[in-house]
């Protein structure tokens, strides 16, 4: 079964060619990568929520 990868990009050209080299990474260096933004991500929501009702 072939795998696929849906990467989609909101941006600049920067944005692009990031994107593009995620795509072309090893599957465990990818999802590490994922893990790591994702961790960060939910760090910088949790201290914009703080004091917010």
């Amino acid at each position: 079964m072939t795998k696929k990868l849906h990467i989609k990009t909101w941006g600049c050209q920067m944005n692009v060619y990031d994107s593009s080299r995620m795509a072309t990474r090893p599957r465990s260096s990818l999802l590490k990568t994922l893990e790591v933004f994702s961790n960060h991500v939910n760090r910088w929501t949790q201290t914009k929520n703080v004091g917010q009702k």
